[in-house]
């Protein structure tokens, strides 16, 4: 009789864990489906943040291994006080994040790599390229940087203590 019990117990605890499974999945695809439907309002958010024009391909989700978020495509445009085209493109970036906190409303990036990556660097009397990153669109980097000296590259910093992995990466200085 207590064997009987057991299997049963056994049993139901299967069912619910496939049927975790299968929500985790379907958020998983309605997450997809979202990030992907709003990937100009991401660009936006980042744009604002960076003061560059941004575009990328696409954001997917995976759950292996562990909790993925890839972006295919990333282009940041250059400071037009520098020139034109890309400051920085990207194959792919890999974000792996911790899952429990994620579920809390949490971000807690575990490593990020970077596949096929171009940056280029312009030096110029109004300074390095790369100054401008969160800057005013509007006014001249050379003015952003007298102003804010101790924002001069704290966006790069903060990127830079991430970084998990590069691969296949060029790097332009001019």
């Amino acid at each position: 009789m207590g064997g009987c019990r057991m299997r049963k117990l056994i049993g139901l605890l299967l069912v619910l864990i496939a049927l975790v499974g299968v929500l985790v999945a379907v958020a998983a695809s309605n997450l997809n489906a979202y990030l992907n439907d709003n990937k100009t309002f991401l660009a936006e958010q980042i744009e604002a943040s960076l003061a560059r024009p941004v575009q990328f391909d696409a954001v997917e989700l995976s759950l292996r291994p562990g909790l993925t978020v890839e972006i295919t495509g990333l282009r940041v445009g250059e400071d037009e006080h520098f020139g034109e085209g890309d400051f920085l493109s990207v194959g792919s970036i890999y974000v792996r994040v911790s899952l429990w906190p994620a579920l809390f409303g949490r971000l807690e990036v575990r490593k990020i790599s970077l596949r096929d990556v171009s940056l280029t660097l312009i030096q110029s009397d109004l300074g390095f390229s790369i100054d401008s990153l969160g800057a005013s669109p509007e006014s001249p980097v050379a003015d952003q940087v007298a102003k804010q000296p101790e924002a001069s590259g704290s966006a790069a910093g903060s990127v830079a203590s991430a970084i998990g992995e590069i691969r296949s990466g060029r790097c332009r200085y001019l």
